[in-house]
């Protein structure tokens, strides 16, 4: 009993704290301390509301509460029941934007992944891009066989990118049955010329990954095989036991010619354990 009420009051806690700080951030609500008259901040006005118990656990079932806090992995738990109940889509907020960043995580390995580990492998290619500063073309659908995102950069040079996720420190990048490596330039003119072939489906019902093909895809797909598939190119591989991310540019055939990120995802074993999790659930 004591147990079963821990986990309620850690829960409740949490989606009261998260909202709290929310609307603190938003000036929705103010919070005032009451010995010292000062506003509080959004982060300690989360504190404050954490720290609120809904259910009282007396002597006799303090043992049971102290027993579930210990278990390993107890933190990490609690964040997946959060996302699981919000279906994935509520909007928690923490100082360091870890939750937010952790709900899209999730989000996207549901949506797009087929294992653990590639959904990890997306996680690391969404941190090396937002550290890169690259910004998404809106119109590119992540799609079964395809790059896993398209980007600009700040000169606003176009850029495609794979994610791979191994449970080791590697580099490999996939070779297709025409021999043309992911990255490669004919790889992606091969694409473009795929992605034509889609016009007459353009607006249909499809169950397939990322749904039906819109006006915009192939007018982005259309782009590139007037280009010959040329562009720049970036390969992100993350350690699925480590969360070391290692970014590298490519050549016009695939090769890799320089890193230029090499660094481990924050909270890793926290979004590891939330990924396991909406997997362990969802696949």
């Amino acid at each position: 009993m004591g147990g079963a009420k821990q986990v309620v009051n850690d829960v409740i806690a949490m989606q009261r704290a998260g909202q709290a700080e929310f609307f603190a951030e938003q000036g929705i609500i103010k919070v005032t301390d009451t010995q010292t008259n000062q506003l509080l901040t959004p982060e300690e006005v989360r504190e404050r509301y954490a720290g609120i118990v809904t259910f009282d656990i007396d002597t006799a079932e303090q043992a049971g509460a102290d027993t579930i806090q210990e278990v390993p992995g107890y933190s990490a738990a609690l964040l997946a029941v959060e996302l699981a109940s919000s279906k994935f889509k509520k909007l928690l907020t923490d100082p360091k934007g870890l939750y937010k960043e952790l709900t899209k995580v999730v989000e996207d390995a549901v949506k797009d992944a087929r294992s653990p580990a590639e959904a990890l492998g997306h996680l690391g290619g969404n941190h090396a891009v937002k550290r890169l500063e690259l910004t998404p073309d809106e119109r590119f659908v992540n799609r079964y066989h395809g790059p896993d995102g398209m980007y600009y950069d700040a000169n606003g040079k176009r850029i495609e990118a794979e994610f791979k996720g191994y449970n080791k420190d590697s580099n490999v990048l996939s070779t297709s049955t025409k021999e043309q490596k992911q990255g490669s330039n004919i790889k992606n003119r091969t694409r473009a010329e795929t992605m034509k072939k889609k016009q007459s489906k353009v607006n249909q019902p499809s169950n397939r990954q990322g749904g039906e093909y819109t006006e915009d895809e192939q007018a982005l797909w259309n782009e590139i095989r007037l280009a010959g598939g040329k562009k720049n190119h970036l390969a992100v591989f993350t350690d699925t036991e480590t969360g070391q991310v290692r970014a590298f540019n490519q050549d016009k055939d695939g090769n890799l010619v320089d890193k230029v990120l090499d660094e481990p995802i924050p909270h890793f074993n926290d979004a590891k354990a939330i990924t396991n999790n909406a997997f362990s659930g969802e696949k």
